[in-house]
């Protein structure tokens, strides 16, 4: 676990990790206690796990429930054959990973 926390660290500050309320806090929680998939610190996917967790928690009020032990399985998600996440949809809002955030009506 120390090994996972000092990854999130290398990436997010002290004083995000250390507010309760802040997307990174909750993101690394996730990440620490919840995430049923139980990442190693050695896994290439680490990082984005954590950084699509914290967008989550930044941009939608259900992370929790969007949070997924796959993404590229999540209709909400899409991936590349290396199991990248590409693009996300959320409701309106479509982030795409390769170019600019887009909302649609």
């Amino acid at each position: 676990m120390d090994r996972i926390f000092n990854t999130i660290r290398a990436i997010s500050s002290t004083a995000h990790l250390d507010d309760q309320l802040s997307p990174q806090y909750k993101a690394a929680c996730w990440l620490l206690f919840d995430d049923e998939r139980d990442i190693s610190p050695e896994n290439k996917f680490l990082i984005q796990r954590y950084v699509q967790a914290m967008f989550l928690f930044s941009t939608y009020k259900d992370a929790v429930h969007a949070l997924t032990t796959d993404f590229c399985e999540n209709d909400n998600f899409q991936c590349d054959s290396k199991g990248h996440v590409t693009w996300i949809s959320l409701s309106k809002f479509v982030w795409t990973f390769a170019g600019a955030a887009h909302f649609y009506e």
